[in-house]
């Protein structure tokens, strides 16, 4: 590095102003570690270079979420500059891991499968990549791994409205079950019960009941305390 200072290819400057507000040459690239993209010299440099489409800025931060970095620079927009996110996480390099990974002895290691390997671009550097015993469990983007793991028991959550809803009985002091009837969802290796949708009401029905007239009520003759019914008012039902 100071050797490139010497030959003035590389430049520094205690200030955003005086000298290097007329050095700079676009296109220009900002690193930006932090999150946020609202205080410090990042201000200026977004305000100054974002209206162009040569020059870019580069988000560092690995807590960054893939989206993250795009809400960062929303106040700027519109934004004509190109916007990456790379996240650079300095804190361990490989012969830290493998020296931390040894001492630590852990029965499974799953890790990206671009550490199985050297970059391409740097074939011959085999300290870039991780070599373990025993073997670890590489991934890829969008892989599925079984691993070997195996539990007993599994932590469940409850909703707080089906918790709401459940009536427990006490079968001895201190001791209470409920019966409960829910839906069991997991995702991610956590595991919630849900209510239970309740079924889709169906719409009133359009169709006309048909009408069935009744054929109406024949009641029977009551008594005479005397004398005799001539037999053409007698009901047709009665012989």
């Amino acid at each position: 590095m100071k050797l490139l200072i010497q030959t003035n290819k590389l430049k520094h400057y205690p200030s955003i102003h005086g000298d290097f507000s007329s050095e700079f040459r676009q296109p220009c690239v900002v690193f930006n570690g932090h999150p946020s993209l609202r205080f410090g010299d990042v201000v200026h440099f977004m305000e100054l270079w974002g209206k162009s489409s040569l020059n870019t800025i580069i988000s560092t931060e690995p807590d960054f979420l893939d989206a993250s970095y795009l809400n960062a620079v929303a106040p700027y927009q519109p934004l004509a500059m190109k916007c990456v996110y790379c996240p650079i996480d300095t804190r361990l390099n490989f012969h830290q891991v493998s020296k931390l990974l040894t001492e630590v002895q852990p029965l499974h290691v799953v890790y990206p499968e671009q550490y199985t390997q050297p970059p391409p671009t740097q074939s011959h550097c085999s300290d870039l990549m991780l070599e373990l015993q025993p073997p670890p469990m590489p991934y890829r983007r969008c892989s599925v791994l079984g691993l070997p793991f195996r539990r007993r028991w599994e932590r469940i959550q409850l909703l707080p409205e089906l918790a709401k809803s459940l009536v427990p009985s006490e079968i001895k002091p201190g001791i209470s079950v409920a019966t409960v009837s829910a839906v069991l969802q997991s995702k991610d290796n956590k595991h919630m019960l849900q209510l239970v949708p309740k079924p889709p009401l169906l719409p009133p029905s359009k169709k006309r009941k048909r009408v069935v007239k009744e054929p109406p009520e024949v009641l029977a003759p009551k008594p005479l305390l005397s004398g005799a019914v001539p037999p053409g008012n007698l009901p047709s039902h009665v012989t």
